[in-house]
């Protein structure tokens, strides 16, 4: 029986090669691999994935040097898909099997990236591929150079760092885009690979282009403080922004640490289902104000009777075919002051009683 792995990386891929029909350039599929196990590693690699994503260098580490990951995985590649800090560079450049990084959005990372990876080859001649994070949208968070600032980003990495090879540009894309229409994210990274090639006087073929959907929370409510044995509803909420017709929109809570969420919502299985030891405190109703990624319905999550061991961190993942996000805050349980009257009686000399 195929895992749900296996099957959304076929169904991925079908979807990529439905699409390379009308441009038939090479298409490289890259799994986004960030907060999954290990296990999931091996079996989208066992399905057919060789180059994975990671946004966080310390998840990175420790999945390139799993003993489990080395041994059932020998060809797989590493991109790192994160926001880059120039005294991040020195740990990823030790990373074995690193093939890229796509998030090179200044000069001073680029040059880090450069000096440590000539560090950590100790001499050999293979260069790291690198592309230049072009922040298409004008949201600061998503990071990377101002259009205007790639051409010479590029030319800097191409004049004046020998150890690295410029792959191509990389964006991310507003996913809220009406099917069969442009994404105008996407057209504006062709356009800077337009200008790149032309400054530079290299093809347009050269340059690849890493263009990823985002699907982000845009507001977390988690109460802060709520009263033991209060009854509520307490709303814990997750808004999030996606692009509409999306596939396979998941919407997951989890508490503490715990791998395995207590709530959890597959759109295009009806309603959510809520486990764990506190399912009685939760309940959920539908949302008729919600229509976020075409969906006609969504879920608030309510906290219904709380209690003090229900105090912690509470994580929102939200992820579809294409991307992923989480945001998390903590709530804290508080147990009431109790009033009592202490009354001292003294009915012989040297005889308290309480």
């Amino acid at each position: 029986m195929e895992n749900h792995i296996a099957t959304n990386f076929r169904l991925v891929s079908e979807r990529v090669a439905n699409a390379a029909r009308l441009q038939p350039q090479t298409v490289r599929l890259v799994a986004v691999s960030k907060t999954k196990s290990k296990e999931d590693v091996i079996a989208a690699y066992a399905a057919g994935a060789r180059h994975f994503g990671e946004n966080y260098i310390q998840e990175l580490v420790s999945k390139a040097e799993d003993p489990s990951i080395k041994e059932n995985c020998p060809e797989l590649k590493w991109h790192f898909i994160g926001r880059l800090q120039s005294n991040k560079v020195k740990q990823l450049a030790k990373v074995p099997g690193l093939w890229a990084v796509e998030t090179v959005a200044t000069p001073k990372v680029a040059d880090s990236l450069n000096s440590s990876w000539e560090s950590a080859q100790r001499g050999e001649p293979h260069k790291l591929n690198v592309m230049v994070q072009v922040n298409t949208s004008g949201e600061e968070q998503k990071g990377g150079v101002e259009m205007s600032e790639v051409v010479d980003l590029a030319r800097h990495i191409r004049e004046k760092c020998p150890r690295l090879s410029l792959l191509g540009l990389m964006t991310i894309g507003f996913a809220d885009v009406q099917p069969g229409t442009e994404n105008p994210d996407f057209a504006a990274l062709a356009k800077c690979r337009n200008m790149v090639a032309e400054a530079l006087g290299i093809e347009h073929e050269v340059l690849e282009l890493s263009m990823v959907f985002s699907i982000d929370i845009v507001r977390l409510i988690v109460p802060k403080l709520v009263e033991d044995g209060k009854k509520g509803p307490f709303d814990l909420e997750c808004s999030y922004r996606c692009g509409e017709g999306d596939d396979n929109l998941v919407v997951k809570w989890f508490f503490n640490n715990d791998t395995t969420p207590f709530y959890q919502w597959i759109a295009s299985y009806g309603e959510p289902v809520i486990t764990g030891p506190y399912e009685s405190k939760f309940s959920f109703e539908e949302d008729q104000h919600a229509d976020t990624c075409n969906n006609k319905v969504s879920y608030k999550l309510a906290l219904t009777d709380p209690e003090v061991a229900m105090s912690g961190l509470y994580r929102c993942e939200v992820q579809t075919f294409d991307s992923q996000d989480s945001a998390e805050a903590n709530m804290v349980v508080f147990s009431p002051p109790r009033n009592f009257t202490l009354v001292i009686d003294e009915p012989s000399a040297g005889v308290l009683q309480v």
